[in-house]
């Protein structure tokens, strides 16, 4: 059986020449490893590998500006037999804070390794207030950072079946404000996870939006 020692030489090779052997040695020690398979494993350091040494394949399936971006991915099962994963990143950049969110599905395929697809679900940028009222300055703090017409606070989400077919769904609470007005309305979106990668999300719905 493949050791993690093989799997990180797999992935410093998908990671090129981004880094020196020093950095490459502290992404290391930080990376997280799950065995989802006979020979598959999920890498995670900044970017989140699919590494499956026996054939040959290394796939990037998130990524991040650094590794301690990500909240430790918790597994649940699927209806069916498998399991998923939901991706969430949070960084902060220019005085952009993005929460990324994404989802990984594990799906078992008998005697041979697993089926292992991604999605993308939604990135939420939210501008300090500061820079909100600042955006068309030119000056050196905020010419770097992308003009944002809006700002969208995520103030928290949960996973639950919400239309009750034995699927997780994925519920989020955001705030989003004008950049311009300062107008606030609060936004109840809803995700239905199908429990296939290729058609999860595929449904995003804004619930309820009402202005405060």
């Amino acid at each position: 059986m493949t050791d993690q020692a093989a799997v990180w030489r797999d992935v410093t090779s998908g990671l090129g020449a981004q880094y020196d052997a020093k950095h490459l040695d502290e992404l290391r020690d930080s990376a997280m490893f799950a065995h989802v398979g006979p020979e598959s494993f999920l890498v995670l350091t900044s970017s989140i590998f699919l590494a499956q040494p026996s054939l040959g394949k290394l796939e990037i399936l998130a990524s991040a500006q650094h590794s301690d971006d990500w909240a430790l991915p918790e597994f649940r099962s699927l209806p069916g037999g498998g399991m998923w994963a939901l991706l969430h990143a949070r960084g902060l950049e220019h005085g952009i804070h993005s929460d990324y969110f994404g989802a990984v599905f594990i799906k078992p395929v008998r005697a041979r390794e697993p089926t292992v697809t991604s999605v993308n679900m939604a990135t939420f940028e939210d501008i300090d207030a500061n820079l909100c009222d600042e955006s068309e300055a030119s000056d050196e703090q905020t010419s770097e950072a992308p003009v944002l017409d809006t700002a969208q606070h995520v103030n928290g989400f949960e996973v639950k079946d919400v239309n009750h077919d034995s699927m997780d769904d994925i519920v989020f609470s955001v705030s989003e404000q004008d950049c311009k007005t300062l107008d606030i309305s609060s936004i109840r979106r809803v995700f239905v996870n199908t429990g296939s990668g290729r058609d999860c999300m595929s449904r995003a719905n804004v619930v309820s939006c009402s202005p405060r």
